[in-house]
């Protein structure tokens, strides 16, 4: 009797087990079913350890593209702020193809004119398209998403109409390839990024990514004992030093704020590394890029931290006059004269026997505004259309293949190749982007982690335009996508927002319709009471 009990026990003890370890039999079945795979995969790659990795990376990075997309925007975003376009011979992402097209990669695949970051995008946009089939979400409103419209059907106008005027379709696509992407991430973002631990996760991949840059440039910045020379024209990308000005008043307001604690004490720590960073860079964009976004700052605050902001701006504006007094005229390429260096190239231009590589560049430069402003005044109202090589009347040495359709001031060149139609809606759109999230921060948004938010997302509009005025931008990957992600998070603040207030009032306690008051010619009279 006693066996026989014990046996009944046993029995149902492991049928317990084998319903506790359901999980794990289904994980341990997939990893046999994956190792087989990858074993038989190796033998197919004729013994190729490093081609089976990277195949089996590829497939991975699909798949949780399509069923987990917020992670992959993550490392999208991540990834395109860390990896390097123009590629140097320092930095730990040094070599990494991002950006690169797959048959310069690879010389067999002949034509195929495709980068890895966009691989990414259409691994991201399978997965958006597969879980609006089978979850059918609603969809979130796009900031300005008329005007992004508008400037979307502008572009590609302007395109045929380059084309169609004699102009080359491949350098066309090449002007407007990365405009492309920002348009990408203002739609996907918000669509993809839908609560606030998600909008949370996105602003660490681009503390991550700008971060990582921060820190490589300092570190190589350092080793050459912080001389400038050694560098050959700045320490990292061009675009960095605008994007880190950006995130030097979000980290401004982030402290203000007092937002997120484990996010302000990781930027703090970066704080001095994105200062030595912008310096580092040696480009005179990043100091009007810093004024103008630190003004939108300012503007978008209430009267009482205006006032505040007003009180203590005056006293850092003197420290900075006479600052600027004293290294006005040094020869010296020290770290803490460089600054006023790049701010006077800038303002009144460098004399060729103090800083010849300034005295060239602005020679360069312009040399090609000249060449833009008469293109414009020939054409103004329509432009040249894309895919159409600049006439330069001055001729002076390309600089790189597409220096024939990619001048350095983008300004200019929207308004050679688009006229004043393109340029009134390419001004419209930002306009309306800067307006929206100026009117969210001051009407809607309650959450002062959200007003952090939309306090990058203006100074990223602000860089994206304050650079386009001296620097290529427009076609550069890195910045279409920072912008795009974060005024993608702007569209998702905006709405999480507004579906607050929505749920705050359905939840409010109906009052009772107030009663019309009556003119005092239309009421009655008392009544007169007569006692005995």
């Amino acid at each position: 009797m006693i066996d026989r009990m014990q046996g009944v026990q046993a029995a149902g003890a492991s049928g317990t087990v084998g319903r506790r370890l359901g999980p794990q039999i289904f994980f341990l079945l997939a990893l046999a079913i994956g190792g087989s795979a990858i074993a038989f995969l190796n033998l197919y790659l004729d013994g190729n350890l490093l081609a089976t990795i990277g195949l089996v990376f590829i497939i991975a990075f699909v798949v949780v593209s399509i069923f987990r997309p917020s992670i992959s925007l993550y490392l999208l975003v991540f990834f395109t702020l860390a990896v390097e376009q123009i590629v140097f011979d320092y930095g730990w992402t040094a070599g990494i193809p991002y950006h690169r097209n797959l048959n310069n990669i690879f010389p067999s695949l002949t034509g195929v004119a495709i980068n890895p970051l966009e691989l990414h995008f259409l691994c991201i946009i399978a997965g958006l398209i597969l879980r609006f089939i089978i979850i059918k979400e609603e969809r979130v409103r796009v900031i300005a998403w008329k005007q992004l419209w508008l400037y979307i059907g502008s572009i590609l106008f302007f395109v045929a109409y380059g084309v169609y005027k004699g102009g080359e379709f491949l350098p066309a696509l090449w002007e407007i390839r990365s405009i492309m992407y920002l348009v990408l991430l203002m739609v996907i973002v918000p669509q993809v990024i839908r609560t606030e631990s998600q909008v949370r996760h996105m602003i660490w991949a681009i503390i991550a990514g700008l971060g990582s840059r921060a820190i490589e440039v300092t570190r190589h910045f350092a080793g050459a004992d912080f001389s400038i020379a050694k560098s050959g024209g700045g320490w990292g990308n061009h675009e960095d030093a605008g994007m880190q000005a950006s995130m030097l008043v979000f980290i401004l307001a982030m402290r203000l704020y007092k937002a997120d604690k484990k996010q302000n004490w990781a930027l703090t720590f970066l704080l001095p590394l994105i200062v030595i960073a912008i310096i580092a860079s040696d480009r005179r964009t990043a100091y009007p890029v810093l004024a103008g976004a630190l003004v939108l700052f300012g503007v978008l605050q209430p009267p009482a931290i205006q006032k505040k902001i007003m009180s203590i701006g005056w006293k850092l504006g003197i420290v900075f006059i006479v600052y600027c007094a004293v290294f006005w005229n040094s020869r010296s390429d020290s770290i803490l004269v460089m600054p006023v260096k790049n701010i006077k190239s800038g303002i009144a231009g460098d004399d060729q026997a103090q800083a010849a590589e300034s005295y060239t560049s602005n020679l360069y430069r312009n040399v090609e505004n000249w060449d833009l402003q008469k293109m414009i005044t020939e054409r103004p109202l329509l432009g040249t259309g894309y895919g159409v090589k600049i006439d330069y009347y001055m001729p002076i040495p390309l600089l790189w293949d597409l220096g024939f359709y990619i001048p350095h001031n983008q300004i200019l060149a929207v308004m050679a190749k688009t006229g004043m139609v393109g340029f009134t809606i390419f001004v419209f759109f930002y306009l309306s982007v800067i307006a929206e999230i100026g009117f969210a921060f001051g009407k809607l948004i309650e959450e002062k982690y959200f007003h952090a938010v939309l306090v990058l997302a203006g100074a990223a509009v602000v860089n994206h335009l304050v650079f386009s005025s001296f620097d290529i931008i427009l076609t550069y990957s890195r910045t279409n996508v920072y912008l795009g992600a974060l005024l993608g998070v702007a569209s998702t603040v905006i709405a999480l927002q507004r579906k607050k207030r929505e749920e705050e009032a359905a939840a409010a306690p109906a009052e009772p319709p107030p009663t019309p008051e009556r003119h005092w010619l239309l009421l009655q009279p008392p009544e007169k009471v007569v006692v005995g």
